[in-house]
């Protein structure tokens, strides 16, 4: 089974919140701080996806940084861009804008994977569709968007994992799997 890494996605310009979600604050620490914490506790590799002009940024400067490398928008350049450094390796992708992720729901996910398919995700409880910002990507799907980006025709991880052999799996705790995208989002019932 393909090595497994931690990529945490943070390149992304949080139009909605209206203010960058990486370096929201629970308490004492930034959504990316908490999220590589929880990472950290459950692998031993883990980077952090920015785009360019996020070189400078001090809190994400601290931790193994990929930069967004492809014309694509969103977290997909982000994935492809993780996957040109480690091409034989597989990544568990996390967005950082999930504050209610926990150890037990990526252990899930780290347990349940099958890297027959090309990709491991939680069914989302939004909509019953592959959650893509909370999944292993197999190094073998991205390989091939790699070689042939007409197997891409939408930047969206998620239809990527539509048209892909994917194992789709229910979350024990399906609240883990909810982001936050607008102001107001009350982040009060966390625990830090």
């Amino acid at each position: 089974m393909p090595q497994l890494h931690g990529l945490i996605l943070t390149g992304g310009r949080s139009r909605r919140m209206g203010q960058d979600k990486a370096l929201m604050r629970l308490a004492s620490k930034t959504l990316l701080e908490c999220t590589h914490d929880l990472l950290q506790e459950c692998l031993k590799s883990i980077y952090v996806s920015i785009k360019e002009d996020q070189i400078g940024d001090p809190v994400r400067a601290k931790f193994k940084l990929i930069i967004d490398e492809y014309n694509q928008s969103g977290p997909m350049a982000g994935i492809l861009s993780a996957h040109k450094i480690h091409p034989n390796s597989a990544w568990l992708v996390i967005a950082c804008d999930m504050p209610w992720l926990d150890k037990k729901t990526l252990l899930q996910l780290m347990e349940e994977r099958d890297a027959a398919f090309d990709a491991t995700a939680f069914n989302s409880p939004e909509d019953d569709l592959p959650e893509p910002l909370c999944a292993i990507y197999e190094p073998n799907l991205l390989s091939e968007i790699l070689s042939n980006s007409n197997l891409l025709p939408t930047n969206s991880p998620r239809d990527l994992l539509m048209q892909s052999k994917v194992k789709v799996i229910n979350a024990k705790n399906p609240n883990a799997l909810k982001n936050t995208n607008y102001p107001g989002d009350d982040l009060s019932e966390i625990e830090s």
